[in-house]
């Protein structure tokens, strides 16, 4: 499987130009967005599909790493950031990932693709 995967480098970069993407997304959008449904995820809105992808890299820094994958993993992530406004998530986001942008070169196939996956597919 791995023969077919980009190297991890690459995921890596792949990784942060989705953060880039995404947060000037919602940065320069309405503040309205955040309640927007998404559509391959109905049971959320942006603004929990925003709290996910920053519960994340969250969890792995913290070593929150129990049940990952999981629904109850999922939501501890979304229930987090409730109280959060979107420019308050933004700027979480934005911390975290600096601090997380030092581990992504050290993130290994196929673990740095399943993130970008991840990512990707909210």
């Amino acid at each position: 499987m791995s023969d077919y995967l980009l190297p991890a480098s690459q995921g890596a970069l792949a990784y942060a130009e989705l953060f880039e993407r995404v947060s000037k997304l919602i940065e320069f959008g309405p503040e309205a967005i955040a309640a927007v449904v998404v559509p391959h995820c109905p049971k959320w809105s942006v603004k929990c599909a925003l709290s996910h992808m920053i519960g994340v890299p969250e969890d792995v820094l913290l070593g929150q790493m129990e049940g990952v994958t999981t629904e109850a993993w999922t939501q501890r992530q979304v229930d987090r950031h409730t109280e959060h406004s979107k420019s308050e998530l933004l700027a979480i986001w934005s911390n975290t990932f600096e601090n997380f942008k030092e581990l992504l070169p050290n993130i290994p196939q196929p673990t740095i693709s399943q993130f970008v996956f991840d990512q990707a597919t909210h």
